[in-house]
């Protein structure tokens, strides 16, 4: 029940009261910013069991399963059902993987879902068309809340970007994802991390 500026500071005066009593230190906390910014590995459970254990930035760059990925991060990763196309598309728009990763895709039977940080969305003119629902300005940076159409209903997704932004809400905008997504499998375990873009309906990718 600490207002925010002392749990920061609470934070900093416990990490200095561990490193010099230099010992192994069991910290319980549902506040995923304390386990991150306090840990070196990080144990995240999920109804009593252990999910993975890791350090904070293998937990954030390599999930193991759908739970992690969702629960880690704030804003939390996007997440897109995508069933079991090949290859997948959200809304009417391709997921093109690298080479070597959408190769292996066909062998997995069952749904896939696609998973990409709110830091991976790039707007402006992206293959893939959003309606801005809500911005949030937090100075340093702004989370941008957004709607696509997918499989026929309003799939809600969040892109960070950096200020200054101009767009405000009911504008129209296009999307494009740079760099790592992640694919789960029917399961909820990651399959792989390819690298991924957006592709138009009907382009074709040169070789």
């Amino acid at each position: 029940n600490l207002d925010a500026k002392l749990r920061v500071q609470m934070r900093t005066e416990i990490k200095r009261l561990r490193e010099r009593v230099a010992t192994t230190t069991i910290y319980v906390t549902h506040d995923q910013v304390e386990a991150m910014t306090m840990g070196h590995r990080v144990a995240v459970l999920r109804d009593g069991v252990l999910q993975q254990c890791d350090a904070p930035s293998t937990l954030y760059h390599e999930p193991v399963n759908l739970f992690v990925a969702g629960f880690i991060g704030s804003p939390a990763m996007n997440l897109v059902a995508v069933g079991d196309g090949r290859p997948p598309r959200i809304g009417e728009t391709e997921l093109a993987l690298d080479v070597g990763e959408d190769a292996a895709l066909p062998d997995r039977a069952g749904g896939i879902t696609v998973g990409f940080r709110p830091e991976a969305v790039r707007l402006g003119d992206g293959p893939l068309p959003a309606r801005i629902r809500t911005v949030e300005d937090l100075g340093s940076e702004m989370f941008v809340h957004l709607a696509v159409e997918h499989q026929g209903e309003s799939l809600p997704l969040i892109a960070k970007v950096s200020p200054p932004f101009e767009g405000a809400a009911g504008d129209r905008v296009g999307l494009q994802i740079a760099g790592t997504t992640h694919l789960f499998g029917e399961d909820g375990s990651r399959i792989t991390s390819p690298t991924a873009t957006l592709r138009s309906p009907g382009a074709v990718s040169r070789s």
